[in-house]
């Protein structure tokens, strides 16, 4: 997950933390 991480655009990183918030992917943290 990390690697997909660093190949996405900040964007859609920021979208990432929106869905963080809603508990559907902790993982990511």
């Amino acid at each position: 997950v990390e690697s997909v991480r660093q190949t996405i655009p900040d964007g859609a990183i920021e979208a990432e933390r929106e869905s963080t918030k809603h508990g559907s992917t902790q993982s990511l943290i």
